[in-house]
């Protein structure tokens, strides 16, 4: 009788552990391996910082790009902002609605911007490996965090306690 209790008290607290590690709760900009689950890093978000950029070498023109985005209520990615140096293929040539476009100090810059996506998938460049991201004031190279050439899903969800031991929390490095 007393093992009976014992057998069922531990499966109950096994299955309370696995719960825990497997329920997502914490919120995160996750950078995933292709389209799957697999977190390959993460930046936890803090309430009042929603906003963050990615900054690229346009493969063509090999000038920067950089796009500014936040995290919506509903976990979708909004970009709001992109400033670029040259016209070619693959860059805007004018802005939309109640978008603004202008020219400072070399830059062309479009503002106002309110195009939602659920996810952005992007490629680590390999033969112009300067893709950064900027998150609170910090500064991470991808193709040091990920891996040049990896193809990446970026994303704002929760993730588990399990995810956050395989994946490279990037405030830690």
């Amino acid at each position: 009788m007393m093992m009976k209790k014992f057998t069922i008290v531990l499966g109950i607290l096994i299955g309370i552990a696995i719960i825990v590690l497997l329920l997502p709760y914490k919120q995160v900009i996750a950078f995933q391996y292709e389209n799957t689950k697999n977190v390959l890093a993460y930046v936890p978000l803090a309430e009042n910082n929603l906003t963050f950029t990615l900054q690229f070498t346009h493969s063509i023109h090999l000038s920067d790009v950089v796009e500014t985005y936040e995290i919506d209520n509903n976990q979708a990615i909004r970009q709001t902002e992109i400033s670029f140096e040259e016209f070619g293929i693959g860059m805007p040539s004018n802005a939309m609605g109640k978008e603004q476009f202008f020219e400072q100090d070399g830059r062309y810059y479009i503002k106002n911007m309110d195009r939602i996506f659920p996810f952005l998938d992007i490629r680590i460049a390999k033969v112009y490996p300067k893709h950064l991201f900027t998150y609170n004031q910090q500064t991470y190279s991808l193709p040091e965090v990920i891996g040049s050439g990896t193809w990446v899903r970026v994303q704002a969800k929760k993730i588990s306690i399990w995810q956050q031991l395989r994946g490279v929390n990037m405030l830690d490095n």
